[in-house]
């Protein structure tokens, strides 16, 4: 129609133009519209003043023309305004036309932005692992463009949350790039520097194996150790001086081999000797020895050995044959049952001791076997006349008594009764008495003839008893005194020729073993003796070897008169003194011309290097004193600090204390294993005598063959006293001659003492102030000032001790500061809430925390900004779900299919393959291409089950949901729910077309079937969608546990 109105309104256009330009006619004016047309169209016709007075200058310049002309005129001007308005109008349209295909491009390209950025969520939401919100895509299709404006602004938000992630991601991955090209540029660089290393360590190896091949040569021709040895070597120099030197050297080495092998072959045949004859167990063994093959020192010392071991292997031999012939005859009189064995036993075969011993013991063996047989001839008499006529003799006074009185006894049995009483009485009365007065005033009544003399043999016995009672108690009296004689007796000698008499067999047993214990105590004295006698002697020639002053005076020091473990030990400490004072005595010829120059000039006094010895001081632990020297220099070659003493003593690494107190306690680099290196000798506290010290520095060698090592730069530091420290610096080149730095005058110790005595109330104070310092900023306001250099040192590093306390208390308090405020930041952001957060202020830790705490906090908010989000997406789709479902609800169900149709194997197949699950029923949903449908059921509860609400409270699961990429063509969606969580009510399922994936030969409409399963039981659906369409009511299932 449009198209008509143009054509017309161009045709009349082209007439009036004709009109105007092909005719004579005039115009006059018009005051009213043309009669051509009748209307009024003020918004799009609209002349102004200055156009109708084009017309009022033709009307006063043509006032004569016709009246025809003027109302032809006028008519020609209302066709022309009407040709005007017409044109404004189609102008209009237009513009309207325009304005609405714009609107329709805006609204297409909003759209299509839409759902760029709805796939892009989807992207990064993939590409981060989270779940994809499909409720991004849904219905974008048909919105308009103020839904469209919400839904981009809701991407947007999301957008920035994602891409955050993203971009945190990628600049992970970016270091991780980053770092490994590193690696790499590093790993390349360091095999270029090993490459160079290891042709600089070549070069280095073949000249230290040409040096070592000369020493080497030298060092074979030097130790050889057999003529052989030495005359395999071979020379292969040309240099004639070198030569004559090697032959010289060779000519030396075989006399020393010479005499070796000479001194070996003697000192073997010394030592298998005298291991012969240390191991010789018999005298015929050791007399079967001969002496020979040594030297005369040597067969000395053998001979004094011999003659030593021959005396103690006989005086061991006739010990042991007379302890065999003593063991022997005591076995003998154990076994002996008669007297007579006794009788015959003659005794021989061992000393006087021994025999002494077994006459004593054969006497008391013999008593005991005749009172056996006394007591067995007593008891087993039958007649009285045979008792009366027993003669008891060869018993103690003791059992003789009892021995008649058993013979009284048993004759009183064989006798008459009465007598038997009465003699019964008087023998009580003999038993009874104490004393010999008592038993003679006893007399015998009415007793006479055998029982008279019975009881006569009886009272003689009983006073023989009584008698040897009283001459016991003498001897145990005697026995008393020769105890307490013995135990003053301190002479082994003595002590073996001590008597023993009038004492007693019994007594003479126990003083016997009293001898013998005192023996064994005399000789652990003797022995403990002569041990320390080995120590006095040890240590006197232990303080000889150490107070040695020259090589000369050492070897002259014999060592004898001590143990084997000491000797041993005093001949090493004997050959190192050698060596020490070898080198020593080098060491003073060096020093002796070394004194010759002059010494250094001291420098003036530099705070900086004084921090770098009070650094290593610290670093390496080094004492301190009033008096102290120390060395340091900056790289690993070996320089020795050496100090001649008052007392012309030396102090170096051989020799590294002096009588004066003295001590080297730092030395370092004998191997290179310090480019910072000091050494220190030092007097502890106020100990260093007064007078002249000697300062020296020996560059003893240059470690490695690297150019720049020399020449090198030493600083020697002097402490004096109470006065001020004092350096010294110079450089030396290894080769340089022992180099003298300075004579430093040391006042008395009582003068230093007293010096320092008068600043120790300053020292004193500022000790407490550093001890009572609570913070390092209090400490570092303490001066130390107005102290003496030793108590300035002490309390410097008392001060660099506290400042470390203070630091690590300091340090404590703030971890434990930071970690509080670290657990409170983190339970904030734990339990905060998205405002709580966003006004939360990271601070008060450290940067590693606060950097974990930031990102946890970044972390946190945008969790909850999307989760905010999230719910507010979801209310949104959910009232729009909500109103889309409501509205397909209102098309109506889908009419149920016949149960032949059903597709129940095509069913059970795919579910079985996506693995999916069933429970109180299920709900499932499948079709045939690559496009995305998905299952939308609601609930009694209210609840909506879809793909962006996969689970529900009331037991409801969206356990299978396929193609949100296009990945199978026989695709299933499932939902159950679980065993006994499903509510009674109503179940209304529905069916969306979510997207349609760009796939060959994927077409819509997308035909689906909808099948729900109770038990058993089993109703399908089937209908058809094609992207775009509305959310499709599929049915309601009523589900009731009866």
């Amino acid at each position: 129609m449009m198209t008509v109105i143009i054509i017309i309104a161009t045709i009349l256009l082209m007439v009036l133009i004709w009109f105007v330009f092909f005719t004579n006619n005039d115009m006059v004016e018009d005051d009213g519209l043309s009669s051509i047309v009748n209307f009024e169209m003020p918004k799009l016709f609209k002349q102004e003043d200055e156009k109708l007075g084009f017309w009022s200058s033709r009307k006063a310049s043509k006032q004569s023309e016709s009246e025809s002309l003027k109302s032809l005129r006028g008519e020609m001007l209302g066709k022309k305004k009407s040709l005007s308005s017409l044109e404004q109008e189609i102008s209009d349209v237009q513009d309207i036309r325009n304005a609405r295909t714009a609107a329709r491009r805006e609204l297409e390209n909003k759209r299509t932005k839409c759902m760029g950025m709805a796939d892009e969520v989807l992207q990064l939401q993939d590409k981060l692992g989270i779940p994809p919100d499909e409720a991004f895509d849904d219905n974008i299709e048909n919105m308009d463009s103020a839904d469209l404006d919400l839904r981009m602004v809701e991407l947007s938000h999301v957008l920035r949350l994602l891409r955050r992630e993203v971009d945190h991601q990628d600049a992970e991955k970016m270091k991780d790039r980053l770092r490994r090209k590193q690696e790499e540029v590093t790993e390349k660089r360091m095999l270029q520097e090993k490459e160079k290393i290891e042709l600089e360590e070549k070069i280095l190896k073949d000249r230290l194996r040409k040096m070592k091949d000369e020493e080497a040569l030298r060092y074979n021709i030097e130790h050889a150790k057999s003529i052989e040895e030495l005359e395999s070597i071979e020379i292969t120099t040309k240099d004639e001086k070198e030569l004559k030197e090697l032959n010289e050297l060779i000519e030396k080495s075989r006399t020393r081999i010479i005499q070796e092998e000479e001194d070996l072959r003697h000192l073997e045949q010394f030592e298998l000797l005298n291991e012969q004859i240390f191991n010789s167990e018999t005298v015929a063994e050791l007399e079967e020895l001969v002496i020979g093959g040594v030297n005369d020192e040597q067969l000395q010392i053998l001979n004094d050995n011999y003659a030593q071991r021959h005396q103690l292997l006989f005086g061991r031999e006739t010990l042991a044959k007379q302890l065999k012939r003593y063991e022997e005859l005591i076995e003998q009189i154990e076994d002996f049952t008669e007297l007579e064995e006794f009788d015959e036993l003659v005794i021989d075969g061992v000393n006087a001791r021994q025999m002494k011993e077994l006459e004593q013991i054969k006497s008391m063996r013999r008593m005991i076997v005749a009172n056996i047989m006394y007591e067995n001839i007593i008891s087993k008499s039958e007649s009285v006349k045979e008792l009366n006529e027993l003669i008891i003799t060869g018993v103690s006074e003791e059992n003789e008594f009892e021995l008649i009185k058993m013979r009284n006894e048993k004759i009183n049995e064989l006798e008459d009764e009465k007598l038997s009483a009465l003699v019964k009485q008087y023998e009580d009365e003999i038993s009874d008495c104490t004393s010999v007065l008592e038993l003679d005033n006893i007399e015998f009544k009415d007793v006479e003839g055998e029982k008279l003399e019975m009881l006569d043999e009886l009272k003689g016995a009983k006073r023989a008893s009584l008698v040897a009672k009283i001459r016991e108690e003498g001897y145990r009296e005697n026995y008393q005194k020769l105890r307490d004689q013995m135990k003053t007796i301190d002479d082994l000698e003595e002590l073996q020729g001590f008597e023993i008499f009038n004492v007693g067999e019994h007594y003479t047993i126990e003083l016997e073993k009293l001898r013998l214990g005192r023996v064994e105590f005399l000789e652990e004295q003797e022995r403990i003796r002569i041990e320390k006698e080995e120590l006095e002697k040890y240590n006197s020639i232990r303080k000889a070897i150490m107070h040695a002053q020259t090589s000369d005076e050492i070897q002259d020091i014999e060592i004898s008169e001590v143990n084997e473990e000491q000797q041993e030990e005093l001949t090493n400490l004997k050959d190192e003194m050698y060596v020490i004072l070898k080198e020593e005595e080098s060491i003073r010829i060096y020093v002796d011309k070394a004194l010759e120059n002059e010494g250094l000039t001291p420098i003036e006094f530099n705070e900086d290097l004084e921090n770098v010895f009070l650094s290593r001081f610290g670093e390496y632990n080094a004492k301190i004193g009033d008096v102290q020297f120390s060395l340091i220099w900056e790289n690993n070659n070996d320089l020795d600090l050496i100090i001649k003493t008052p007392k012309n003593e030396l102090i170096h690494r051989a020799r590294k204390t002096s009588s004066c107190n003295g001590v080297l306690d730092l030395e370092m680099n004998m191997k290179p294993e310090s480019k910072s290196p000091l050494e220190n000798i030092v007097w502890e506290g106020i100990t260093g005598e007064g007078g002249e010290y000697s300062i020296f520095v020996w560059h003893r060698k240059r470690h490695g063959m690297l150019r720049g090592k020399d020449p090198t730069k030493f600083t020697v530091r002097v402490a004096n006293g109470s006065e001020e420290v004092v350096f010294l610096t110079d450089e030396t080149s290894f080769g340089d001659p022992l180099r003298l730095i300075s004579n430093i005058s040391v006042k008395d110790i009582q003068v230093r003492g007293k010096e320092i005595q008068e600043k120790e109330g300053a020292y004193l104070s500022i000790k407490d102030l550093i001890g009572n310092a609570s913070s390092v900023n209090e400490l570092e306001e303490i001066e130390l000032v107005g102290l003496s250099r030793v108590r300035y040192n002490e309390l410097v590093t008392n001060k660099e001790e506290m400042r470390k306390v203070l630091e690590q208390k300091e340090e404590e308090e703030r971890i434990i500061s930071e970690n509080k405020q670290a657990e409170d930041l983190l339970a904030k952001i734990n339990e905060g809430s998205l405002e709580e957060l966003q006004d939360l202020v990271i601070e008060g830790v450290n940067e590693d925390k606060m950097a974990f705490l930031t990102d946890l906090l970044n972390d946190k908010i945008s969790d909850l900004e999307m989760e905010v989000e999230r719910r507010r997406r979801m209310v949104v789709a959910n009232e729009r779900m909500m109103s889309a479902l409501n509205d397909a609800e209102s098309v109506g169900p889908l009419e149920m299919i016949e149960e032949d149709l059903r597709r129940d194997k095509d069913f059970d197949k795919r579910l079985k393959r996506a693995s999916a699950k069933d429970g109180d029923f299920r709900i499932s949903l499948i079709w045939d291409n690559f496009n995305d449908l998905d299952l939308i059921v609601t609930a009694p509860s209210g609840d909506i089950l879809h793909s962006g609400n996969r689970t529900t409270f009331c037991g409801g699961n969206l356990d299978v949901d396929m193609n949100f990429k296009p990945e199978s063509k026989a695709p299933v969606e499932n939902v159950f729910w679980e065993k006994g969580k499903a509510k009674p009510g109503e179940y209304k399922v529905f069916v969306h077309h979510f997207k349609k994936h760009n796939k060959r030969k994927n077409q819509d409409p997308t035909e689906f079937s909808v099948q729900m399963k109770v038990g058993e039981r089993r109703g399908e659906f089937k209908s058809k969608l094609s992207s775009g369409d509305p959310v499709m009511f599929v049915g309601t299932m009523n589900f009731d546990r009866k």
